[in-house]
């Protein structure tokens, strides 16, 4: 049996750390420029920011009889913070949007069918694209079926950095509960900014003017990736039930 649980609007936070393997690290300041990329973007530069907000689209399959899940999905930047602070990012969200194309593959112990009760697994695989785009949200949209995630963008867009799961920190749980599921995902990225046409067989143009400070050396982590059971929808398809 496959479930598929999808999940639409939920809000995440990544925090940007230095580059030092699986370990944990203090948070990094970082400074972008919406103007210097390519295409410009139309809004303020982000100063001194460590961590952002996301809201969260995606529809996860879990193959019960293997044990393994493949996920799909899409996270739009909403806001960014310096530790709890908030940062200005004008136009954000109004002239201009950033958001994440992701895939991921991992294992999970099945399905929990009792409330109160989990199972756990990990990431394997968590590949990503960073898209900057010349649309507001809205026109700029995203929408969860089943087994599906869309994207409208009517705006020109650019991949600005693009990065893969860091080996050995990929964690995931499925809690059961009185009105559904609750997922919850832990793991670091690393993050290559676009410096260069064809770099990593996905950039389209040197970004080195949206990335003011630093140039290179920062990973993501995302810690409780997660959504409330009252945020995750499931059915059943067949032999598949669809998140």
């Amino acid at each position: 049996m496959s479930k598929y649980p999808a999940l639409a609007g939920i809000v995440t936070l990544a925090t940007f750390t230095a580059v030092c393997g699986s370990a944990m690290s203090a948070p990094v300041n970082v400074t972008w420029q919406p103007s210097g990329a390519t295409p410009s973007l139309s809004g303020g530069t982000i100063v001194n920011a460590n961590n952002f907000n996301t809201t969260e689209f995606s529809s996860i399959s879990v193959n019960t009889a293997a044990g393994t899940f493949a996920q799909i999905g899409t996270l739009n930047i909403v806001s960014f913070l310096n530790n709890g602070s908030s940062v200005a990012s004008a136009g954000l969200g109004s002239t201009y949007s950033m958001y994440f194309v992701f895939n991921a593959t991992g294992t999970l112990g099945g399905i929990p069918i009792v409330n109160g009760t989990s199972t756990n697994g990990t990431l394997t695989d968590f590949s990503y694209e960073l898209v900057g785009s010349t649309a507001g949200s809205p026109p700029l949209s995203f929408s969860v079926a089943n087994g599906s995630v869309s994207i409208t963008d009517p705006g020109a867009a650019a991949i600005l950095a693009y990065g893969v799961l860091v080996p050995g920190t990929g964690f995931v749980g499925l809690t059961k509960t009185a009105n559904g599921y609750s997922p919850t995902e832990n793991f670091h990225l690393t993050f290559n900014e676009c410096l260069s046409v064809g770099q990593g067989g996905v950039c389209g143009a040197n970004e080195s003017g949206f990335f003011v400070a630093p140039a290179a050396g920062l990973n993501l982590l995302f810690g409780n990736f997660s959504a409330a059971d009252t945020q995750t929808a499931v059915s059943t398809v067949g032999s598949t039930i669809v998140r």
